[in-house]
């Protein structure tokens, strides 16, 4: 289950920003299986692996693993407007507006990019994007229709209430370089991404213009950001300065004003690596690139299991 902290823990620490996601329908839309795995309502089956510490879930089946071009056509996609989707994000949206002073970012966690590794598996749809564009864009397709559908059910219900609103996690990074080449960013990805944006920019200008648009993607993307700015990209989540070409005060310098969030800056590795003395200088770093590009701080939800 995924936490979101209440209010009042955010207060007290100092936090001045919560988010919504898009609510779940009133009928069931994943199910158990008789030996313990569970479906999503995109096909993909999950088994849970316990550890010590607790547990996860991971992937045992891809369904779109060995798929044709016909086999896209027939499958059963998620059906996005079903009954109390739009509802259950109205009703949180609409207290933590009324009742709070927190700023309120919006979120479907509908990715483009990365739904094809559930789909196929991680190797297969590497191999396929590289080998096969015909088919890794028509994939793309399908899966952008659903996601856009999703927004919409999602922003209808709380637009009017948002500040922010993150349109996916994309995640086109490694700690060393991109995931995938500029060309297939540009011929594959971004056409796509734009048509969803697109559609999200134009609804939020008609009902809260005033709504900025975030992508979230881990890892060194450099290389992507002047195409993402230009497409409409106002916060990037997260900056990750430890990777290749993502140090925070370099990239103010380039691109000037863009917004950037920094809830990973200092957590992904100095917590790790405990070390006080470096926690204490890499705070002092972000807050100086904090007075060249407008930075935003604020604290991811937690999964538990």
């Amino acid at each position: 289950m995924e936490v979101i902290p209440h209010p009042v823990v955010l207060k007290k620490l100092g936090v001045d920003i919560s988010s919504v996601k898009l609510g779940s329908p009133n009928q069931p839309v994943s199910f158990t299986h008789s030996d313990g795995t569970i479906q999503d309502e995109w096909g993909v089956i999950y088994r849970k692996v316990k550890q010590t510490s607790g547990s996860y879930y991971e992937v045992v089946h891809s369904p779109l693993a060995d798929a044709t071009l016909d086999d896209l056509e027939k499958y059963p996609w998620p059906i996005a407007d079903l009954p109390g989707r739009g509802e259950s994000s109205e009703s949180a949206a609409k207290h933590l507006f009324e009742d709070t002073d927190l700023a309120l970012l919006g979120r479907t966690a509908g990715s483009i990019i990365e739904t094809p590794i559930y789909l196929m598996g991680f190797q297969k749809w590497m191999l396929r994007v590289g080998s096969n564009p015909q088919f890794a864009g028509a994939l793309l397709d399908k899966i952008t229709d659903v996601q856009m559908a999703f927004d919409q059910i999602f922003l209808q219900a709380t637009a009017r209430y948002l500040n922010i609103y993150k349109v996916s996690g994309e995640n086109l990074g490694m700690q060393t370089g991109p995931l995938y080449s500029y060309r297939m960013f540009k011929e594959l990805f971004l056409p796509r991404q734009k048509r969803r944006w697109q559609a999200i920019c134009q609804y939020l200008n008609q009902v809260n213009p005033g709504v900025k648009i975030m992508l979230h993607s881990c890892g060194s993307i450099r290389k992507f950001i002047p195409d993402l700015i230009e497409a409409g990209i106002q916060i990037l989540d997260p900056i990750q300065p430890h990777a290749v070409g993502m140090d925070p005060l370099s990239l103010s310098r380039n691109l000037g004003t863009a917004w950037f969030s920094m809830a990973e800056l200092i957590f992904n590795r100095c917590f790790r690596l405990a070390l006080r003395r470096m926690l204490k200088m890499k705070f002092a770093h972000a807050f100086r690139c904090s007075h060249q590009v407008e930075v935003i701080f604020y604290p991811r939800p937690t999964t538990y299991r």
